[in-house]
């Protein structure tokens, strides 16, 4: 595995290894701090964090490229849940108001249902592809009328597309921009790359060591190896799947002949061939 990786100085801040890593320290906050200010769009600092276990770990973790991260709450009682998609981002919405709601219900005084004193909860997802139709990479949303005016914002939801931040390094000017930039191009820095000026902040650099390879005990490095490993067969299993759904509507609709289905899905002829033995038996 170190081979596919090649010199590369970092590790990934998009694995689940490495995500864990930088977010999840829970000896040294100050990455996890100053992200959480950029995410909310806050101008006031926060001071402290205490992670919190997670209630519902086991109960709906999606193995398919859901992961349920961290949950944190700072020094107001703000509650943070922190979530990467990797894949299948179709229903990661869903997914992320079934925490928020979870949360929520924790909170509400049960028998008289009493709403008094109910903390705000943040629920924030990283995609590492696109859902939305908008251009916006960084979204905030609450509940709001037909005008646009906040009724509620109890919980408030950002979901932060990363495929979408394509802000070449002298375009990038705010925290947000200097975290988004750092977690997608850290797997990319090698030995002999200049970084990035901004790296040096502490903020960033506090997650960066945890990121360095240099760092890793010969355990970490192993258990991260088969992180990476993982994440590829599940990312291979995904697209396999896909591709497969084309192929059997490509098949039912009768247009397209096998070796055009073929062509359009980038597989053999005798793939399509065994999609098509299912379809007959009705196994799909």
């Amino acid at each position: 595995m170190e081979n596919a990786q090649g010199n590369k100085r970092f590790i990934s801040m998009l694995s689940d290894y490495g995500f864990k890593k930088a977010f999840g320290n829970e000896q040294h906050t100050q990455f996890l701090r100053k992200a959480l200010q950029a995410l909310i769009a806050s101008e006031v600092p926060i001071k402290s964090v205490q992670f919190i276990k997670n209630e519902v770990t086991g109960t709906t973790k999606d193995s398919r490229g859901g992961l349920f991260d961290l949950t944190c709450e700072d020094e107001k009682g703000r509650i943070f849940i922190v979530e990467m998609q990797l894949f299948d981002l179709k229903h990661f919405i869903h997914r992320a108001k079934f925490y928020a709601f979870h949360k929520f219900n924790t909170m509400v005084h049960k028998g008289r249902y009493r709403f008094n004193d109910l903390r705000q909860i943040y629920s924030i997802s990283f995609l590492a592809g696109t859902a939305f139709e908008t251009t916006l990479y960084h979204q905030i949303g609450t509940i709001k009328n037909q005008k646009g005016e906040r009724i509620d914002d109890q919980i408030t939801y950002i979901i932060v597309e990363l495929d979408k931040f394509k802000k070449m390094l002298p375009e990038v000017k705010t925290d947000l921009d200097k975290l988004l930039y750092t977690m997608k191009l850290t797997d990319t820095a090698t030995p002999e790359v200049k970084l990035p000026d901004f790296w040096a902040e502490n903020w960033l650099d506090e997650a960066l060591q945890e990121l360095e390879k240099a760092n890793l005990t010969p355990e970490q490095r192993s258990q991260y190896e088969i992180i990476i490993a993982g994440n590829m067969s599940e990312k291979l299993a995904m697209e396999l799947e896909i591709k497969e759904k084309a192929i059997i509507k490509a098949l039912k609709m009768k247009v397209l002949n096998e070796e055009q289905i073929a062509s359009i899905n980038d597989v053999s002829i005798e793939d399509v061939r065994t999609v098509a033995e299912k379809v007959a038996k009705g196994k799909v």
